[in-house]
């Protein structure tokens, strides 16, 4: 299988196990991360995360989850119009 692409509420639906994520996508994902292969999450998933969380519209554990995944190299957050993940640090 090759790996997948998530926007922003599909990632948050897919770690925080949220019923809102559809049956099919939910499926997808677990195959990639059964497989080993890299959940692609964009930067900007980041930043809208972020700033949802400074509105109240998110708890701050959606970005943790986000957050917590990418140290643990459960995902591959990506730049824009690059294949090359963000550095992962030892400490968040």
């Amino acid at each position: 299988m090759p790996a997948v692409a998530v926007d922003t509420h599909a990632i948050v639906w897919y770690l925080s196990a949220d019923l809102q994520l559809s049956a099919r996508a939910a499926g997808v994902l677990d195959a990639a991360t059964e497989a080993g292969e890299f959940i692609h999450v964009p930067s900007i998933c980041l930043v809208e995360l972020t700033y949802l969380v400074e509105k109240g519209r998110l708890p701050v554990a959606a970005r943790d989850l986000l957050i917590r995944a990418w140290m643990t190299r459960q995902l591959h957050v990506c730049w824009p119009h690059s294949t090359e993940p963000l550095p992962t640090h030892s400490k968040p």
